[in-house]
């Protein structure tokens, strides 16, 4: 939310103050503002910004805000409550799994939000190689490890009746997914240097809390 929230306040001062145009930026405005709006809507805060389009409140700074300096601080005030009232209702860190919470959280509030998923995909990972060695004697790892796992014809970790459809359709799912998660998640940041922004990584540690909470 941060990132929205420091992009559509540079769209607006910089449209307010002459350095963009309102015809070229009206249509990433609008874009943010509607991701904006469903974020605070979900989180049950007030959506502090009144103008849904850029004209709307250019019709408002022209009659209210005759200085580039009135305009740079109003924009900066409209946002400042309400940031503070969104990042204080969530609370994700209550609804995720402990094992994750436990390797995660330091890092992603040190704004390592990459290091953070990363971390918590390798507790899922680590997790369930040590049953499957348990239970196997073997050693995998990664997608590999999960395709063995959880395989729907032979699974090592059984996570539903495989005896009926429903049963090996959610075995299937949640191989793919654990799987999944290696391949395109955990094996990225782990080969290459990359950044991701918070909310992002507040999407894959649900993902790992997910998988984790099955698992138990």
């Amino acid at each position: 939310m941060d990132e929205l929230i420091h992009k559509i306040k540079e769209i607006m001062i910089d449209v307010a103050t002459g350095k963009a145009r309102i015809e070229e930026t009206n249509n990433q405005y609008q874009s943010i503002y509607n991701e904006l709006d469903s974020l605070y809507q979900s989180n049950q805060v007030k959506n502090p910004n009144p103008y849904t389009d850029l004209w709307e409140f250019h019709h408002y700074w022209k009659e209210k805000l005759p200085q580039y300096s009135d305009r740079r601080a109003y924009v900066i005030k409209l946002y400042k409550k309400a940031s503070s009232k969104a990042e204080m209702s969530i609370d994700f860190w209550a609804v995720i799994h402990p094992a994750i919470r436990s390797v995660s959280k330091s890092r992603f509030e040190s704004n390592h939000f990459a290091d953070s998923v990363e971390a918590a995909l390798k507790e899922v990972n680590v997790r369930v190689k040590n049953v499957f060695i348990t239970l196997t004697g073997q050693e995998e790892d990664g997608a590999s490890l999960m395709k063995k796992a959880f395989s729907v014809n032979r699974p090592v970790i059984q996570l539903d009746d495989i005896g009926n459809e429903t049963g090996r359709n959610i075995q299937q799912g949640y191989m793919e997914l654990f799987s999944g998660s290696m391949i395109g998640i955990r094996n990225p940041k782990a080969h290459a240097n990359i950044d991701i922004t918070k909310e992002r990584a507040i999407h894959f540690l649900f993902l790992a809390s997910l998988l984790m909470c099955k698992l138990d």
